[in-house]
């Protein structure tokens, strides 16, 4: 190993990563959209939901499916419709579409 890559090599492990820019999630492949693939503005609020759906299959065995869901504060009330309130477990709040889109840039 020569001198600029022992550099290189304690700059990658004593520099903290920079953060990116609050704009570039615009340019990014992520998946900002929500459960019906609407995309999640800024000033959303955003919710994540879990199911746990309960039928029988074919043998009269009863199932358990769970399932997750992102929402906003325009979908809430649709995916709640759609799958049943009775088989709602959690509600959580994430936070604006911004700070959303800004974690799953971080992960």
């Amino acid at each position: 190993m020569n001198r600029s890559e022992a550099d290189a090599l304690d700059r990658f492990l004593t520099e903290p990563p920079k953060k990116q820019n609050k704009e570039q999630y615009e340019n990014d492949e992520i998946d900002s959209t929500d459960f019906f693939g609407n995309e999640i503005a800024d000033e959303d609020g955003v919710f994540q939901m879990w199911f746990k759906i309960f039928k029988y299959d074919k043998k009269a065995q009863l199932k358990c499916h769970e399932l997750t869901a992102i929402v906003t504060q325009n979908s809430i009330v649709d995916v709640i419709e759609e799958f049943d309130q009775q088989y709602l477990e959690k509600i959580d709040y994430i936070g604006l579409g911004k700070v959303y889109k800004e974690a799953l840039l971080n992960d």
